[in-house]
């Protein structure tokens, strides 16, 4: 099962790019709707006001891990 291919980099021979394959998109997608409808399982067993404090926190917690991945993608390209 191929999930992503390279192919090389036009401007850099050393390097090369990673695209995702059609197959690897129908498992990238199927995880996630998986993970979701799992977190929406345990939100439900959860008490409704605990539920609307996590649900409000979302957005700060997505900033925080969009910055913490260009962080990482920073650090490893000075690697």
């Amino acid at each position: 099962m191929e999930l992503i291919h390279r192919i090389p980099d036009p401007a850099d021979a050393r390097a090369a790019r990673v695209e995702v394959t059609p197959t690897g998109k129908k498992t990238h997608d199927r995880i996630k709707a998986r993970r979701a409808a799992v977190v929406s399982e345990c939100l439900d067993r959860l008490p409704v006001q605990t539920t609307r404090t996590l649900l409000e926190a979302l957005p700060a917690l997505e900033a925080l891990a969009e910055q913490l991945r260009t962080a990482e993608a920073a650090a490893s390209s000075r690697s």
